[in-house]
């Protein structure tokens, strides 16, 4: 669970105790979480996208756990330093396949987070708060 003072709340039991993440290399303190997403694929592995444009601060801030939290890793790659990252998903067939929804636009890459892209099959450019990939049909997005 994510938080709007920039933190992370983790639970390993079902809620019985819980763990607290207050800092996340790169990104400064107090960010807004705008997204906590866990991979389909591994129930070690989460990807969080935060939100600091209440501070002037515009920029992708976009990361990935493969221990529930404990360290993080960013995966920005070569996103455009403008733009702030809302949202981050994974594909339903290809872990490294992932989508984010920022202020210009969508992007996609297919190495894990180290190239993006922009668009995805013609979608036109907006802002995307949400994102979701059909289940049934992996190469549909909904923004």
């Amino acid at each position: 669970m994510g938080t709007d003072d920039g933190l992370l709340q983790v639970t390993e039991d079902d809620g019985a105790h819980w763990r607290k993440i207050d800092h996340f290399p790169g990104v400064p303190d107090t960010t807004f979480v705008s997204r906590v997403t866990p991979s389909a694929f591994d129930i070690n592995t989460v990807y969080a996208a935060f939100d600091n444009h209440k501070a002037g601060d515009f920029k992708p801030y976009l990361l990935k756990s493969t221990d529930l939290g404990r360290t993080w890793t960013s995966i920005v790659g070569d996103l455009p330093q403008t733009g702030t990252a809302y949202t981050i998903i994974e594909d339903v067939k290809d872990p490294q396949l992932l989508f984010v929804g920022t202020e210009f636009g969508l992007y996609y890459t297919a190495n894990g987070g180290r190239q993006w892209s922009r668009g995805w099959y013609n979608l036109p450019n907006g802002q995307f708060y949400h994102i979701a990939v059909d289940n049934r049909s992996p190469y549909w997005i909904y923004g």
